[in-house]
């Protein structure tokens, strides 16, 4: 979610700000964020230049779609502008709303390691410019708070009053908004969300104040607009789930869209669910049914073998160790003994912040399988961190082996700690365990795929679709373990590895959808647009472009043809 391009700009701010103001192009500088923003607004002023004249009114009452901006950075509102104007060939009319408010005392754009954090430094500064060269109705959200700064008063009030345990139950006129926390906490603190260490319960705190003035902005924002449809970024995240909720209650139809396997052009979009917990019931019960073709099948082999083999975003390529012999000797772990493997999700992450099933959290999860091999010394594990942890951009602080030295120490001898800077294989060692232990990770889906072994203990996205073993409290966790100890490792049904398989096809190229508008990599400001004219957004130039405009105004699910 564009940490790079986040943590890059604070530093450039005044710069940018006086620039934005005088209205002054900057140096051109190779590698300047001054000079790379006006060099994309100036692209994004082209770009619109070339809008199609409409040639005819719409019939009827055209739909209204609410774009739920809030604080997201340019590259998004590009993305958003490019929507709109998809939406706007096919009959649409649209409008955004934008966050304005610098003060707020939480954000999806800060992190608690990049200081100044107190307030957003370029916020809508920088937007304004983009927003007014669109020529896209647009609407702050202080507008629809009236007094803004008295609005946050008594929000700060509020908050202030609340015990550190009354946080995460607090409720703002019926919506649970202190549940809802979790994910914008983890991904601000770069860290596990979960329990209350002190700095969880501070950004619990200040996500809170602003959570309850994005509640009842979007609120009034939706009783003034009346949209037919909203969009908003992720679903999962404080002010995008405000809006998801409140315009699901009312019946409003919520499309959620996100970046996908790390490429900002390859996007999902999922109707009245967030973009990590697609609802795509009708889909799978359709695909889980039909055998993939034989190029369907090669896409999702290639697909697999393609997958990075240690973190795709770190700057080497290490060399693996894949030797299973060569691994155990490394480790320590003798070849005549039941090996439990699991594995971990960096613990702020999407795909685990808020993804709870049998257990709260990670490191419970991890407490209760210590548990088990404490009483079972006959029985090896080995923790596999992941190695995104140490990628760079991702200024990842709850690091997972840090974290159970901390808390579980210390381990019995059958415990083997694998960082995420090693070069042990993970496809190796999923190969060699007797049973692999997944929360949310991925590789819980490829274990699938291969037929072997594997729990899973939390609420991933490919859970609960009939090709898993699937874990719902703490004690059937136990009973499974004490299953594998005696001999009777849990499989999946027979036919798990095709179905896995084919709900790996749905999700890779049917769900992702490679739109061809930017590069891959948009931060920091390096946003390239790949489309130059908005005509080649008509309806009838891209597969891509008319699946998603056809899914946001007419379809429950957004998926590529089959």
């Amino acid at each position: 979610m564009l940490t790079k391009f986040r943590a890059r700009l604070v530093g450039l701010v005044r710069r940018v700000r006086r620039r934005i103001r005088s209205g002054r192009a900057g140096s051109a500088a190779g590698g300047n964020p001054v000079s790379a923003y006006w060099q994309v607004l100036g692209r994004f002023r082209d770009l619109v230049a070339t809008a199609p004249v409409a040639t005819a009114p719409v019939s009827g009452d055209p739909v209204r779609v609410g774009f739920a901006v809030f604080g997201a950075g340019v590259p998004h509102l590009l993305v958003d502008h490019l929507l709109v104007a998809a939406l706007e060939q096919r009959g649409a009319v649209s409008q955004f709303f934008v966050c304005d408010l610098p003060s707020l005392p939480a954000c999806e754009e800060r992190l608690a390691q990049v200081r100044p954090n107190d307030r957003c430094r370029t916020c809508i500064a920088q937007k304004r410019p983009f927003l007014e060269a669109s020529g896209v109705d647009w609407v702050p959200l202080s507008r629809f708070l009236g007094d803004a700064p008295a609005a946050e008063a008594e929000a700060q009030a509020t908050v202030a009053a609340l015990r550190d345990d009354e946080i995460t139950g607090f409720s703002v006129d019926g919506w649970p908004v202190g549940s809802w926390l979790g994910s914008s906490v983890a991904g601000y603190l770069r860290a596990d969300s979960h329990g209350n260490a002190p700095e969880v319960v501070a950004a619990r705190r200040s996500f809170l104040v602003s959570g309850i003035l994005a509640l009842r902005a979007v609120t009034a924002w939706l009783d003034e607009y009346r949209p037919d449809i909203v969009v908003v970024l992720s679903g999962r995240h404080l002010f995008w789930r405000a809006a998801r909720e409140v315009a699901q209650a009312r019946g409003i139809k919520v499309v959620s869209r996100e970046m996908y396997d790390e490429s900002f052009d390859r996007h999902v979009y999922a109707v009245n669910s967030s973009c990590e917990d697609p609802a795509l019931d009708r889909a799978w019960a359709a695909a889980r049914d039909r055998p993939l073709t034989p190029e369907q099948d090669a896409r999702v082999g290639g697909y697999l073998r393609g997958l990075p083999a240690f973190a795709r975003q770190t700057t080497t390529d290490p060399v693996l160790e894949t030797d299973a012999v060569a691994i155990r000797r490394a480790l320590g772990l003798r070849a005549d003994r039941p090996l439990l493997v699991l594995f971990t999700n960096v613990s702020w992450d999407l795909f685990v912040a808020e993804r709870d099933h049998a257990f709260d959290g990670q490191m419970e999860w991890l407490e209760a399988t210590f548990d088990f091999v404490r009483d079972h010394p006959e029985v090896d594990l080995v923790v596999r961190a992941h190695p995104a942890e140490i990628v760079p951009k991702f200024r990842t602080v709850g690091r997972i082996v840090d974290q159970i030295t901390r808390r579980s120490a210390p381990l019995p001898d059958n415990v083997f700690l694998v960082g995420p800077e090693s070069e042990v294989s993970s496809d190796t060692l999923r190969a060699m365990a007797s049973c692999n232990l997944v929360y949310c990770a991925s590789v819980g889906l490829e274990a699938a795929i291969a037929g072997q072994p594997v729990l899973v203990c939390g609420a991933p996205y490919y859970a609960r679709k009939g090709f898993t073993v699937d874990v719902d409290t703490p004690g059937d966790y136990r009973r499974l373990l004490e299953r594998h100890a005696a001999g009777d490792t849990p499989r999946a049904p027979a036919d798990s590895a095709t179905l896995a398989r084919r709900f790996a096809h749905l999700m890779k190229f049917r769900y992702a959808i490679d739109m061809h508008w930017t590069n891959a990599d948009p931060m920091p400001m390096k946003l390239e647009l790949a489309i130059t004219d908005l005509g080649e957004l008509a309806p009838g130039r891209s597969v891509a472009v008319d699946t998603v405009c056809d899914g946001i105004l007419h379809r429950d699910e957004i998926l590529l043809p089959g």
